[in-house]
């Protein structure tokens, strides 16, 4: 990217609806514009971390794949399970069928490969090496 020190892209969290992406997409267009940056030369990334944001995935990859700003979807699976009020188990077994329709949508959408969620460091886990890591 060409867009000036610092700025990349911007992430958006908590997407839930195609709409969403398209409103931020044009807001960040005008931006372009008006500040004479190449249109659609910045980045953007939502991330799939609720329950309405993984029932509208495959939506919202075929909608970012659309305009070229969205180069792939990211997994987040720090707010998941609260929002679905389930545990989040250290074997990680209730994310695979999240994990596995952020990769299946972003496949079908043409987009490439998704970022998988943060290692987070909780009480039984604070030692990376201690743990199972699928995501590798």
């Amino acid at each position: 990217m060409q867009n000036g020190p610092g700025l990349d892209g911007i992430v958006l969290p908590m997407l839930e609806a195609p709409a969403q992406l398209v409103a931020v997409d044009w807001a960040m267009a005008a931006l372009e514009r008006q500040r004479g940056l190449p249109e659609r030369g910045i980045d953007l990334m939502p991330i799939i971390e609720i329950g309405r944001g993984l029932a509208a995935c495959r939506e919202l990859a075929a909608a970012a794949s659309l305009g070229g700003r969205v180069r792939r979807l990211a997994f987040g699976a720090g707010e998941y399970p609260l929002d679905l009020g389930i545990t989040w188990m250290r074997d990680e077994a209730e994310l695979a069928t999240a994990r596995s329709e952020v990769v299946l949508a972003s496949r079908c959408a043409g987009l490439e490969p998704p970022i998988d969620t943060v290692f987070p460091e909780r009480s039984e886990a604070s030692n990376p090496g201690t743990r199972h890591r699928p995501t590798r």
